[in-house]
């Protein structure tokens, strides 16, 4: 088992989101960043927690591009050893291979503190249901650059797909999309492969958007307090403090996720 250093482990996309946020607003307060724009840029999963950022605290960013991401968590870096779905696995003889995990608290085991459930997976996915809450309480109106294969055997494009289907109907004007194909999509340039992750470079990305990001982005609402009903959860974010105060409850008692 592969273990991170200071007894950390994989959450999957909600602290590391909350970690952006709080460095946003820490910048914004200490470095009169006030009117700053703020564009995310993220691969993989990178990419998916630049909308998770936007998820939590609509209207923080102004601009997203979002290159190979998840619309929902990969359970191989939640559950992998229960799913027995090895995250890495190194050859080491003939006959001996070495499957690695990364730790992980998360259990399918129902009724544990530290249970994988419906909420916490809705919580951290795009599903319509989650979607339609964020845009409901402002999210979805930053400008969005998303890049996929269609046959990506990672990220499933059939997900994401279907979340940026639901953010065009409600913002389509800021949405550039484009779907990879086939072969004749790779210029050898920005697009390298139809691996995951389309051998892609963050810094020509970057390059190859910016200049038509920048003059489209307007000033814009932020929303700060949201919350998410999910199975059996309620998620709660005070986007006002400084760090992000995050409150669960159950429908009667608070729970500590």
């Amino acid at each position: 088992m592969i273990e991170p250093k200071n007894n950390e482990y994989q959450n999957f996309g909600l602290l590391p989101a909350l970690d952006i946020i709080n460095a946003i607003n820490d910048a914004i307060l200490n470095f009169e960043m006030e009117n700053s724009k703020i564009i995310l840029i993220g691969s993989s999963y990178g990419g998916y927690i630049a909308n998770m950022v936007e998820k939590i605290a609509p209207g923080l960013v102004n601009a997203i591009i979002d290159n190979s991401s998840w619309s929902s968590p990969n359970m191989k870096y939640l559950i992998g050893r229960e799913l027995n779905n090895t995250e890495f696995r190194q050859q080491l003889s003939s006959n001996i291979i070495m499957d690695l995990y990364v730790k992980s608290p998360w259990t399918l085991t129902k009724g544990l503190p530290n249970t994988l459930s419906k909420s916490r997976i809705q919580i951290r996915s795009f599903d319509p249901d989650q979607l339609s809450q964020m845009i409901n309480q402002g999210g979805g109106q930053c400008l969005y650059v998303f890049y996929h294969y269609i046959n990506d055997n990672i990220a499933p494009a059939k997900d994401k797909l279907e979340m940026i289907l639901l953010l065009q109907q409600h913002n389509k004007d800021k949405i550039t999309c484009r779907i990879l194909k086939n072969k004749n999509d790779i210029d050898g340039v920005l697009i390298k492969s139809l691996e995951h992750g389309l051998g892609m470079s963050m810094v020509e990305l970057f390059k190859k958007h910016f200049p038509s990001i920048k003059d489209q982005i307007k000033n814009q609402h932020r929303t700060l307090k949201t919350q998410y009903l999910c199975d059996d959860l309620i998620y709660l974010f005070n986007n006002s403090t400084l760090p992000v105060t995050v409150t669960i409850q159950s429908r009667s008692n608070k729970v500590s996720v």
